[in-house]
């Protein structure tokens, strides 16, 4: 997981092959863990058909027992992964599903994510009225993680392309270069951090 956070995809994906084997040995909370970042490794990486398996996994892991918001957590990522593989009917499916469940609790990055959903599918349905409603819901971004105003924004910037705004299209794509140089920054970081780490490891196997 921390791999993927650095975006070094290829090196997250050989660490869960190598864990693979040992999967079924492991509690069924790192079961959930391990099914669900892999799963959005390959989201992130845009290997949607890759994704589609591992979210699925981690969803059957949950489907019985007392863990409702895990289960429809993994519906909204379901339903991400359909929308990004153009199967809009199983994409609602799930939203369908966790609506009232997520009705009942207090959750703004949740609803977020529920919402930016619904606009990329109301927007592949060519509803572009629906979207529009979706994504002036979604304007606010304040206490909501990038990564998810990513997600909406994509979504967003083709709207603007398909209604002719291409004013807003060039500021949405201005504003998320702005996080990503912001992540970027960040990830600089954590892979200073991450040399570091392995520099001292070096150096006490030395030692």
């Amino acid at each position: 997981r921390s791999y993927m956070e650095l975006r070094d995809y290829e090196q997250s994906d050989s660490y869960y092959t190598l864990e693979a084997p040992n999967l079924a040995e492991r509690t069924l909370s790192e079961q959930f863990m391990y099914c669900n970042n892999r799963g959005n490794l390959y989201y992130y990486w845009k290997k949607y058909a890759n994704a589609l398996p591992w979210f699925k996994q981690a969803r059957s892991l949950v489907e019985k027992g007392p863990y409702v918001f895990q289960k429809h957590l993994c519906g909204l990522n379901l339903a991400d992964t359909y929308l990004h593989l153009n199967q809009l009917d199983s994409a609602l499916h799930y939203l369908n599903q966790g609506e009232v469940f997520f009705s009942t609790i207090d959750n703004k990055s949740v609803r977020y994510y529920n919402l930016a959903i619904r606009a990329g599918i109301a927007l592949k349905q060519g509803d572009l009225p629906l979207a529009r409603t979706y994504f002036e819901q979604t304007a606010s971004t304040s206490g909501i993680d990038n990564d998810l105003v990513l997600i909406r924004n994509d979504f967003f910037e083709a709207y603007c392309i398909a209604v002719g705004d291409y004013k807003n299209a060039y500021l949405t794509l201005s504003h998320d270069g702005i996080i990503n140089d912001s992540l970027r920054n960040d990830l600089a970081h954590k892979r200073a951090a991450t040399y570091d780490l392995h520099y001292k490891m070096d150096t006490s196997l030395l030692q």
